[in-house]
């Protein structure tokens, strides 16, 4: 992989990251608004689909470290649409609130895969 295709694998998984940690920032208020979770989550959904799973890297040198993570962030991205509309559907507070709690969960393994691209050489 040339450089300038590292940094552009990278600045993606970077965009993501910093999508990714938005979407943190508003599950972390006491009541999020479930419609704006969920406008904020189909735009990193767009996003990531656009950027991170297009990305072709099936005879790059670091696809063997890549592509586990993408795949796993592609699971754990289903995944998160499905917690955020069960949070859509919660209609006690409790429930809601262990919903924020598994979206956080959820959102944090995404960074962690994010982070781990960035740390491949």
């Amino acid at each position: 992989m040339t450089s300038a295709e590292s940094s552009g694998y990278r600045a993606r998984f970077e965009r993501l990251r910093q999508q990714v940690a938005g979407l943190q920032h508003q599950m972390q208020q006491a009541n999020p608004e479930p419609m704006a979770v969920r406008s904020q989550f189909l735009t990193l959904q767009q996003q990531f689909q656009q950027e991170v799973m297009a990305l072709d890297l099936a005879d790059e040198p670091e696809a063997a470290q890549i592509l586990p993570q993408q795949i796993e962030i592609n699971k754990q991205m289903r995944l998160l649409g499905v917690d955020i509309s069960f949070l859509q559907a919660a209609r006690q507070a409790h429930t809601a609130q262990q919903r924020q709690a598994q979206i956080l969960q959820r959102l944090q393994q995404i960074l962690a895969y994010c982070d781990n691209v960035q740390r491949v050489s």
